[in-house]
């Protein structure tokens, strides 16, 4: 442990800040501070509907997970409309789905790295 620095979100604001540090008992460390560059985007649109679709997706799948544990102990109280099939099909379905989304937003996170790398070399 070297030193720590904590802020609300609501108190950080963009440019460049110098940053106190503290030891590991929240006493300043004297002559210790960071500088850093802060810079607040908007989250894009697109960015906000993959969230969205993300979260959907999680949601269905945990539903679908549910229904095959159900399906599966206990045979002959099946109340699904589905077979199990149909429930498998959907859950890879819905899977394969998280997997591109995370993919995507992986993706978006390296392109984001790449551009703030420029900005400091």
């Amino acid at each position: 442990f070297l030193a720590q620095a904590t802020f609300p979100v609501k108190g950080i604001k963009t440019g460049y800040r110098s940053v106190p540090l503290k030891n590991g008992f929240s006493e300043d460390i004297e002559l210790a501070s960071l500088l850093v560059y802060i810079e607040i985007e908007q989250v894009e649109k697109a960015e906000e509907e993959l969230y969205s679709s993300f979260n959907q997706l999680r949601k269905r799948q945990a539903e679908l997970s549910n229904e095959l544990f159900l399906y599966d102990t206990h045979q002959n109280l099946q109340k699904s409309p589905y077979s199990r099939d149909d429930l498998m099909k959907e859950f890879s379905t819905t899977e394969s789905q998280l997997h591109k989304i995370q993919d995507t937003c992986k993706q978006k996170m390296k392109e984001k790295k790449i551009n703030n790398s420029k900005f400091y070399s």
